[in-house]
């Protein structure tokens, strides 16, 4: 335990004939255990009559969190009489500096000490002895002090009194309103923070030639580890005879007052054997209620307990290098704190301690926020050996409950609120957990996955980075030593958010159906496995300051993961409906295929999801064949195409091909300003329409969408209002758009009307009805002999791996069938 650095020096001589001594000693580091001198240097010699000492230090290190600086104990002896003098100064702002003199007497029947001087302070607070004093030491081991008063402001510590073999001799330590604070420190060496005020009284006195003691100590706002325990009193007796202590007392946490007494959470009362090593702890105590906060040190990073009360009863015994505890405890009006997931649960249900298992049975819990019957059981137990070496083992069970309460900020790998019903397995040490979940996300759920990583800054000429060191420290994984594996079934009760970059605003914005299995291991690597198909949604397309559409997605476009979520696979369909003519693509100048008519301009998006794919498509479904060909043989050139759909996004209007520009005719700068302008008053519109309707009457879920396309020579000028709105828990969904076109070259007014309901027949949207109406355009009035067209129909979906799995679960279903009638 003992280390002295390469190069120590110790030198000198010693003559007792000629009264003579000279030593000198010079050391970098004297170490011994925690306790470590630097710079260190000795110098003892004789000058006349007198012998004279100094110790001189750059610092001396008590442990990693305490440290006294420039440190001087110089001594000057003649005789029997030795003065001495103990000094420290850090020389900062903080003043951290003591000095400690005054004299000893060595007589041949005691050691006589005197304490003049006591000036310690720290971070400008400052500790001293009242008035000048002493204390005796004899050698029958008796021992006079007289008052040693040491203040600081309201803090006070007092020792006086007398230690001999006559009854009413007592030696007398005592503490007023001390911080705790002050010591900790000193307490870092042992793991603990203490906070609180101590006020108590310890009395020593000999009996039978054997030390007694007794006393009672007092804390006020006594908190451990951040951890309030309130008021705490300890009362103890030592009794010579049997040789051990009894020890009372209580905390209180000041929930309550009764005959205006503080309301108690645990007592104890027992006794602590001394000449026993095995059950030498004998202490019976009471909750009524106690906190299981004093557990957070042994949770950390896990569960947070915010409040755990119980009521119970038990008994502490053991050793002190073996505490045991028993004792059965019901726990209620508890706050748990899942920290990784940051969710809130209230927990009721029994505990039962054990020597090295604490275990939970039925524990029920519920979401913080949720005033209903709880949603969730917990069964478990925390194995220990001393409370070391913990190890977790538990179940949870839950329905439609809160699972997940992340933010960005929480967690860059995703994030969200997800409602779900399932199970999981908690299990392993505190150091290398696993946590196995099995999950169906049930409504009101929004998940977050960024697939474009951090997020970048832009390097501008005011901003300047500085390098101070290029040794960085190495940051702490948030995940080390946590293990997660995740099965999750999703239904479109789920709103995916998957963000392609967040600079630009590109995302998906999709619910659908799939199973995924979410990985995590305790080097903190995150891989994804499974498919995810989506039943609807829509990506919101964005480009700089100039385009921002919301294409709807087809259903069945999916999303694959096998690992690496960034190398998921992605095969989406998305669409952006407008009204608009196709004479420009057609070259049409006989205005047969002038008036407007549904486009769908297609997105898709294949390939990898981080950096997929993107490619177009112009899609016209109510034109007919022939026509339709046409515009395709015109758009098979790549670059016709794009400047086809930015023309579509931008302006609401298709431009001439370059094929046809030396034919003339399209759309002049003046109709396409127009188009624009009105969109963008269309659009202010609908966000004033939508804000001032969902304020008035509390309706958030349904959108109005206001639109005015100004006509043209050759096309119509329309007004039409679109609404969109899901009724009965989102089972059924309205859209629809409804308006009024006027041709001005024929001076015609006619109603346009597009409406589509869908409802769902279950909760998974397996089983559905659609009904339609539609607007036909003149080709199609001509044909079908009206201005609409109308469609019902039926619609059911089904998933499987293989055929012959679906065949078999038909089997199964068409037995369970004619068992259920036989019955």
């Amino acid at each position: 335990d003992l280390m002295l650095s390469p190069g120590t020096k110790l030198e000198g001589n010693f003559s007792a004939g000629q009264n003579k001594i000279n030593i000198l000693a010079s050391s970098n580091q004297f170490k011994y255990k925690t306790l470590s001198l630097r710079a260190m240097h000795i110098d003892l010699n004789e000058s006349g009559s007198n012998l004279i000492g100094q110790l001189k230090a750059q610092s001396l290190n008590i442990s990693d969190s305490v440290l006294i600086e420039n440190i001087v104990l110089s001594s000057k002896s003649e005789d029997k009489l030795l003065g001495y003098t103990l000094s420290w100064d850090d020389k900062k702002e903080t003043g951290n500096k003591g000095l400690i003199a005054g004299k000893m007497s060595f007589n041949p029947n005691s050691l006589d000490m005197s304490l003049d001087t006591i000036v310690i302070t720290k971070n400008q607070s400052t500790w001293h002895l009242e008035k000048p004093n002493s204390l005796s030491l004899f050698n029958d081991g008796s021992m006079i002090v007289k008052p040693l008063r040491i203040i600081k402001e309201d803090q006070e510590i007092l020792i006086e009194g007398n230690y001999s073999q006559l009854t009413c001799d007592s030696l007398v330590l005592k503490t007023t309103q001390v911080h705790l604070k002050e010591f900790n420190p000193l307490m870092k060496l042992i793991g603990l923070k203490l906070d609180g005020f101590l006020n108590g009284e310890i009395i020593l006195s000999n009996t039978n030639n054997k030390l007694a003691f007794r006393g009672n100590v007092g804390m006020q706002k006594f908190k451990i580890n951040d951890n309030t325990l309130g008021e705490v009193k300890l009362n103890a007796k030592y009794n010579t005879t049997e040789n051990y202590i009894d020890l009372n007392g209580y905390t209180a946490l000041g929930l309550g007052e009764m005959f205006d007494l503080p309301s108690r959470d645990i007592t104890f009362e027992g006794r602590y054997f001394l000449n026993r090593s095995v059950e030498s702890i004998d202490i019976n105590f009471e909750a009524n209620p106690a906190n299981l906060r004093l557990l957070n040190p042994l949770l950390e990073g896990f569960l947070t307990i915010k409040n755990g009360f119980v009521n119970g009863n038990g008994k502490i015994h053991g050793t002190p290098d073996n505490i045991k505890i028993d004792g059965k405890l019901h726990i209620f009006n508890s706050e748990v704190k899942f920290d990784y997931t940051n969710v809130t649960y209230f927990v009721s249900g029994d505990i039962e301690i054990m020597p090295d298992q604490i275990r939970f049975t039925d524990l029920l819990m519920r979401d913080k926020n949720m005033r209903s019957t709880p949603q969730g059981t917990i069964n478990g137990n925390i194995f220990h050996n001393n409370f070391e070496n913990i190890q977790l083992d538990y179940d949870i069970s839950y329905r439609n409950m809160l699972v997940m309460n992340t933010k960005e900020l929480d967690n860059t790998l995703f994030y969200g609120k997800v409602y779900s019903t399932g199970q999981v397995g908690l299990y392993g040490y505190l150091n290398n957990l696993n946590l196995l979940i099995i999950d169906t996300v049930t409504k009101n759920s929004k998940f977050f996955l960024p697939m474009d990583g951090p997020a970048e800054l832009n390097d501008e000429d005011y901003i300047h980075f500085v390098v101070k060191d290029t040794i960085k420290p190495e940051s702490k994984n948030p995940l080390s030593g946590f293990n997660l594996n995740m099965f999750l079934h999703l239904t479109p009760d789920l709103e995916a958010f998957i963000i392609m970059d967040r600079k630009n605003g590109d995302m998906l914005n999709v619910e659908g159906l799939g199973n995924v299995n979410l990985k995590i291991n305790t080097l903190g690597k995150f891989e994804m496995f499974g498919d995810y198909v989506i039943t609807e949604g829509e990506y919101l397309f964005t480009l700089k300051t100039l385009i921002n559409k919301k294409f709807a997605i087809d259903a069945g476009s999916h999303i694959s993961w096998s690992g690496d979520p960034m190398n998921a696979e992605i095969d989406v369909v998305t669409k952006y409906k407008q009204r608009t003519s196709v004479a420009p693509l057609l070259n049409d100048t006989t205005g047969q295929y002038a008036g407007r008519q549904p486009v769908d301009c297609k997105l898709m998006i294949e390939g990898k999801l981080a950096t997929p794919n993107i490619f177009f498509k112009i899609d016209v479904p109510n034109l007919e064949s022939t026509a339709m060909a046409r515009i395709n043989n015109v758009l098979s050139d790549e670059a016709e195409l794009n400047r086809q759909v930015f023309s579509f996004l931008l302006f609401g209007n298709f431009v001439v091909p370059q094929i046809y520009t030396s034919q003339g005719g399209g759309v002049s700068a003046g109709g396409a300003a127009a188009a624009t302008g009105s969109e963008m008053l269309s659009n202010r519109a609908s966000e004033f329409i939508n804000s001032y309707f969902g304020n008035l009457t509390g309706i958030t879920d349904m959108q109005v969408g206001v639109n005015y396309r100004p006509g043209t020579s050759t096309s119509s000028q329309e007004f039409d209002v679109a609404l969109s709105k899901q009724f009965m828990n989102k089972r059924m969904s309205v859209d629809g758009n409804f308006g009024v076109n006027s041709n001005p070259s024929n001076s015609s007014t006619g109603l346009i009307g597009d409406v589509t309901v869908d409802y769902k027949l279950s909760d998974d949207g397996r089983y559905r009805v659609k009904a339609f109406n539609r607007t036909n355009d003149n080709t199609q009035i001509t044909i079908m002999g009206g201005p609409y067209t109308q469609g019902i129909g039926a619609f059911y979906r089904e998933e499987f791996d293989s055929f012959t799995e679906l065949m078999n679960r038909y089997k199964t279903k068409g037995k369970k069938i004619k068992e259920d009638r036989k019955k």
